[in-house]
C-alpha cells in the first residue's frame, strides 16, 4: 500500500524534487524509531528503514525520467543504468525490502498510466514472482492481498492526511518499540 502511494506521490506532486526531499528527511527522521523498534538503544547501520527504500526509488525514477527524455540511444542505457544503480545502492544500504522494494516501486510507476487494475496485477505478479524463493519469509505473501483495498481508489487526492502517513511510520515505530521493551 505505501509503495502504491508513493507512485502516486510522484505522480501527483507539485516538485518532484520536493517529494524526494521530504522523503530523505523523513528517511532520516525515521532511522532512529526504526532502531529502536529493532531493539537498539542507538542508530544501527546493519539494517535501514523502508522510508530509505522509496528515498532511494524516486531517486532513481527522478533519473530515469530524466534521461528518457533526452531521446536517443544512450541515454535511454543510462535511463536503465540508474534504475539498477538505485537498487543496489538499497542492498548495499542495507534497507527494508532492498532491490525488492525499489523494483516494486519501479513496477507500479511504469505501469501506472495503463490503469489502476494493471497497475494492482503488475504490482502482485512481481511481488508473487519475487517471493517465490527469494529472502521473504512466508508471511509477506499476505502482502499481495494489499491490491484488493487498492482497486477501491479512485484516483482522488484525501482530505488533509498527507502529513498523518508522514507521522504514521516512524509513530508506528516507536509503539512497536516500547512494545518490545515491555516484553522483554
Amino acid at each position: 500500500i505505501f509503495a502504491f502511494f508513493i507512485v502516486e506521490g510522484i505522480l501527483h506532486t507539485s516538485s518532484k524534487w520536493k517529494y524526494l526531499l521530504r522523503l530523505g528527511i523523513f528517511a532520516i527522521l525515521s532511522e532512529i524509531p526504526y532502531d529502536f523498534a529493532h531493539g537498539y538503544a542507538g542508530i544501527e547501520f546493519s539494517g535501514q528503514n523502508v522510508i530509505l527504500t522509496f528515498f532511494l526509488a524516486v531517486a532513481g525514477l527522478l533519473i530515469f525520467d530524466y534521461f528518457v527524455k533526452k531521446e536517443c540511444w544512450w541515454s535511454y542505457i543510462l535511463a536503465v543504468a540508474s534504475l539498477a544503480i538505485f537498487a543496489v545502492f538499497s542492498e548495499i544500504l542495507h534497507t527494508d525490502y532492498g532491490y525488492v522494494g525499489v523494483g516494486l516501486i519501479y513496477i507500479l510507476s511504469v505501469s501506472s498510466s495503463q490503469g489502476l487494475i494493471f497497475t494492482c496485477s503488475m504490482g502482485a505478479l512481481y511481488q508473487g514472482l519475487i517471493l517465490n524463493g527469494i529472502r521473504y519469509h512466508w508471511i509477506q505473501w499476505y502482502g499481495i492481498g494489499a491490491y484488493i483495498p487498492l482497486l477501491m481508489y479512485n484516483g482522488k487526492r484525501g482530505k488533509g492526511w498527507k502529513w498523518l502517513f508522514y507521522i504514521f511510520y516512524p509513530a508506528h515505530l516507536v509503539a512497536f518499540g516500547i512494545l518490545v521493551r515491555l516484553l522483554q
